[in-house]
């Protein structure tokens, strides 16, 4: 999949991130950086790895906390039925 985003440091000028479809992980972008480091990983890349890793622990958080509300509410069922209430 290929996104395009804006350049960090002038707002009229776009470069396309490729991202793999399987892992959710960029792999390329068409910025200078890329072409000329080393690792080929340039600061796009590495903002949008960050991005997908805040979201993919906010979603582990988010389904963590909906678990245990699920727990609770089985609990309480439980307790009040024993009860007879």
């Amino acid at each position: 999949m290929v996104a395009q985003i804006n350049s960090f440091s002038t707002e009229d000028i776009t470069y396309s991130l490729t991202i793999n479809e399987r892992t959710g992980v960029a792999v390329h972008c068409t910025c200078k950086g890329c072409q000329y480091t080393k690792e080929h990983n340039c600061r796009h890349m590495k903002a949008f790895n960050t991005e997908i890793d805040r979201a993919a622990t906010f979603v582990l958080l988010q389904r963590q906390i909906q678990e245990m509300h699920d727990e609770a509410r089985r609990n309480r069922e439980m307790a009040f039925s024993k009860t007879g209430y």
